[in-house]
């Protein structure tokens, strides 16, 4: 969040993707069984895709301290070229 290359709108996203997951209003009810956390997980899924396109796949890849495979995992289910 602080890498002055990232673009602000990479910036943006996630601050967003929270503020929307606290709110306790869904476009889905949680209450409703099965689908209920499906527009939560697809506010995170976009979340991810928009930050990595955003920032890009070598800037993303500069910060992850985490498992190498995971990343590389994250960005086929992204679908990141």
């Amino acid at each position: 969040m602080r890498d002055p290359a990232v673009p602000r709108r990479a910036k943006i996203a996630p601050a967003l993707g929270i503020v929307y997951l606290l709110m306790p209003i869904d476009l889905i009810p949680d209450f409703v069984p099965g689908v209920g956390q499906l527009d939560d997980a697809l506010v995170v899924a976009w979340v991810i895709r928009h930050l990595i396109a955003s920032a890009g796949r070598e800037r993303v890849t500069a910060h992850w301290t985490g498992d190498p495979d995971t990343l590389e995992r994250i960005f086929q289910l992204a679908r990141v070229p």
